[in-house]
């Protein structure tokens, strides 16, 4: 079994009134956590398994970018955000239910991470509707943190059937939210 660079703290804790102590791994549903194991439930857009491994949801920040303003043409304003840290990971390409943090208040919302194929958008973004909020927001910073995948990016037909599933995924987010315990 790995035990990464366990022996050489030993050493340099001598001395030095430090105690170390080996303990097993933590594991959660058989998957031993680490960052690698981490990194591999965002990937895969399991941020709920991502949460139980860290203890808390997996967020990220940045700030509000302009955009092509059309979600607010179909009732769905977005906030497009450009992460602060670009070697952050984000989870993959998917529909998410998340919560916000905004100058100290929580607002639940979804996010949409990758292509926009209904408007024939290839380039992937990073945006956020914010549920029961108005308001400026440009150039200010937000702390997006994600609790569920609600389903992948997919194409729809028409606008109408794309509102109509926004509307489906904004009341699943709001449900799934309500509940969690994070």
């Amino acid at each position: 079994k790995q035990r990464n660079d366990f022996d050489k703290l030993v050493p340099l804790a001598q001395g030095k009134n430090i105690s170390v102590i080996f303990d097993s791994a933590l594991t959660i549903q058989g998957i031993e956590v680490s960052s690698t194991q981490i990194r591999k439930a965002l990937a895969e857009g399991n941020v709920e398994m991502a949460t139980k491994m860290m203890g808390r949801p997996y967020s990220v920040t940045g700030k509000v970018a302009p955009g092509r303003h059309v979600g607010l043409q179909i009732g769905f304003p977005t906030a497009n955000i450009e992460l602060n840290d670009s070697t952050k990971a984000l989870p993959a390409e998917a529909v998410y239910a998340v919560k916000v943090s905004y100058k100290g208040k929580i607002y639940n919302g979804m996010a949409n991470i990758g292509s926009q194929p209904t408007f024939d958008s290839l380039n992937p973004t990073f945006e956020v509707n914010i549920f029961d909020f108005e308001g400026d927001i440009y150039e200010q910073e937000l702390e997006i943190s994600f609790y569920q995948k609600l389903r992948p990016i997919q194409r729809f037909s028409s606008i109408d059937e794309l509102v109509s599933q926004l509307e489906a995924d904004r009341a699943h987010a709001q449900q799934t939210l309500a509940i969690s315990r994070v």
